[in-house]
């Protein structure tokens, strides 16, 4: 099954590639030539509506729906925003508009790491600075009060 799911994740990337390579030749004719400075209105606001584009396009449903299969059963909508987090929280898309070197294989690892975690750790954390106690010393298994 992890196969099914690369195949589509390494489809899904071919996609993002050359749609935002098409956008960023586009801009660069715009500008006759000018680099794409990465923090303009323009560049960011291009490559916002791209990703949109992108997480609308049957690649992406595919591999929504092939990541869902493996990770979380039959509700696959539930699994839309983790993996469009994913690509964005992990630099992918913008990585590749501005042409900044990427590994694929290493993307893929990545993702396929991050939906096989089966535990997480939280941790809340609270100031205890004037909370009152009647006692004087509280334990627990693990610490002290």
């Amino acid at each position: 099954m992890s196969s099914k799911i690369r195949d589509r994740f390494m489809k899904y990337i071919q996609v993002v590639k050359h749609e935002l390579k098409k956008e960023k030749a586009s801009y660069d004719k715009e500008k006759l030539g000018m680099p794409l400075i990465p923090f303009t209105f323009k560049g960011i606001y291009d490559l916002r509506e791209r990703v949109i584009y992108l997480e609308n396009t049957e690649e992406f449903e595919k591999l929504i729906f092939e990541t869902s299969k493996k990770y979380k059963g039959p509700k696959y909508r539930v699994i839309e925003g983790p993996i469009k987090n994913f690509f964005r929280r992990s630099e992918y898309y913008f990585n590749i508009y501005f042409d900044n070197p990427v590994n694929d294989e290493s993307i893929f690892d990545l993702f396929e790491s991050t939906f096989e975690r089966s535990k997480k750790t939280v941790k809340y954390y609270a100031i205890l600075e004037f909370v009152a106690f009647d006692k004087d010393e509280i334990k627990f298994n693990n610490f002290e009060i």
